[in-house]
């Protein structure tokens, strides 16, 4: 798969001669293990981005749009790894935009703001829920790792930090009782 070419007008490199984005595409099954291969068949395009405004710990700057399922906006990756978790994140969030367009998950008269540990700011409960499920895929990018990487700390580290903070989040969503019905049986569905 090539990847497109930077959008008009970007300063971002062709990631085709590159590689990065596509190696962080194909490098998927070796770096997150086989589950993430048919995850990874949910993105279609990646639109590389300019690595200049990043503010992420991975060196990578990525982003989905429910109106471009498919489609991931993201920086070119310091390696492998880095991209793999984008991917892992990313397709986390269009697999939940698709639901969302679908349904509502969250009632409507919901108008206040929640505590997400990767933001600074206070998050709508539509965001914090996104994010919580986004995170969920982050985890589990982990909780692969460490299984791939034996005695490796940081995968550890980083899969109860990345657990803990999507479970504040869902306990939060349904401390508040913010859910529809379908919101409830997403939730049930990835127990």
């Amino acid at each position: 798969m090539a990847f497109p070419g930077p959008s008009p007008g970007s300063t971002a490199p062709d990631v085709n001669r590159g590689g990065g984005l596509a190696q962080g595409h194909h490098g998927c099954g070796e770096v997150a293990g086989p589950a993430s291969q048919g995850s990874v068949r949910l993105v279609h395009g990646v639109d590389p981005r300019d690595r200049a405004a990043d503010r992420s710990e991975s060196g990578t700057r990525s982003a989905t749009s429910p109106s471009a399922l498919g489609s991931v906006a993201m920086s070119k990756p310091p390696d492998v790894r880095s991209a793999a978790l984008s991917l892992a994140h990313e397709v986390q969030h269009a697999k939940l935009a698709a639901v969302m367009i679908l349904f509502d998950l969250v009632r409507p008269d919901v108008d206040r703001l929640f505590y997400a540990a990767w933001r600074e700011d206070p998050r709508p409960a539509n965001a914090l829920l996104q994010g919580a499920f986004a995170h969920m895929g982050v985890a589990r990018f982990w909780q692969v790792q460490r299984a791939l990487t034996p005695g490796g700390e940081t995968a550890h580290i980083e899969f109860v930090r990345w657990r803990d903070a999507a479970l504040v989040a869902c306990r939060n969503l349904l401390g508040e009782d913010v859910l529809t019905a379908p919101g409830h049986m997403l939730r049930r569905s990835d127990d």
